[in-house]
């Protein structure tokens, strides 16, 4: 707070406090009129002319200070000309002297607040173009291994085959009861599992390699957080709590903000 406005309120607290101890002064006076009127009928009734004339003094006297005190008291409510011009004066002269100073600050704050918008829009720019890149990179690559696919295919077809081919063997080399003793049947049932379990294995991983290459480096405004949208942009009700002085907390989205329990659990499962 500005010295000359404090000063000039612990003026007015000091006219307020006298206005109301008037406004006291001035009840107590007409609380002693009403006193005085009823002994002046008193002496009225017992014909009592010293006490009359008493009393009508006394009411006289009581009346002219109640005159006095109503004119102080109103006289505290305005105020005087004389008396609000210095503290005018220097108020407004110690206000323009801090808005020069606040004018300074305003525009450091603007230019940081600029600079600060540059970065952050060369930032966006940035990972938009991180985006466009892997996309990019996506789409060659996938361009690039496409004609393979075939032929991994087939191998892979092939190799699915063999496993079926050698699941036929096995089924026709078991017994009725399911029980082999012959351990040279045995050892050739052992050594077709695993050629099965090999070739599986293989055309599995051959499959992997026909799948098309995906990127996960998703747009900003992909990410989002319930409630707040995507954390990345700056949005209006962030801009008008940041001008309260209410600073949000800044949180980092992960690939499983804004979903529902239902899709947290569909993502964990696949």
């Amino acid at each position: 707070m500005l010295k000359s406005l404090r000063e000039f309120y612990d003026w007015q607290q000091t006219k307020k406090k006298s206005y109301e101890e008037m406004t006291k002064q001035e009840t107590e006076l007409k609380d002693k009129l009403a006193e005085l009127d009823n002994d002046r009928l008193g002496a009225l009734a017992d014909g009592d002319e010293k006490k009359l004339e008493r009393v009508d003094k006394e009411i006289a006297s009581t009346k002219r200070k109640l005159e006095i005190t109503e004119y102080q008291r109103k006289a505290k409510i305005e105020h005087d000309p004389q008396e609000c011009l210095p503290f005018a004066e220097k108020i407004r002269k110690e206000a323009e002297q801090t808005f020069e100073k606040k004018q300074k600050e305003d525009e450091e704050l603007r230019k940081k607040i600029e600079e600060t918008k540059r970065t952050y829009l060369k930032l966006v720019a940035d990972h938009h173009s991180l985006v466009s890149e892997c996309s990019k990179l996506q789409n060659e690559v996938n361009e690039a291994i496409s004609p393979l696919e075939l032929s991994l295919k087939r191998e892979s077809e092939r190799l699915r085959g063999q496993a079926q081919e050698l699941d036929r063997k096995l089924f026709d080399m078991a017994r009725p009861t399911g029980v082999h003793n012959d351990e040279a049947i045995t050892g050739e049932m052992s050594r077709l599992q695993k050629e099965k379990a090999e070739a599986i294995r293989k055309a599995n991983e051959i499959e992997a390699q026909t799948k098309p290459v995906k990127h996960s480096v998703r747009p900003l405004r992909e990410h989002v957080l319930s409630g707040i949208g995507s954390p990345y942009f700056i949005h209006e009700d962030e801009q008008l709590s940041a001008a309260k002085g209410e600073l949000g907390k800044f949180e980092m989205a992960t690939p499983t903000s804004g979903q529902s329990e239902f899709g947290k659990d569909m993502a964990k499962r696949k």
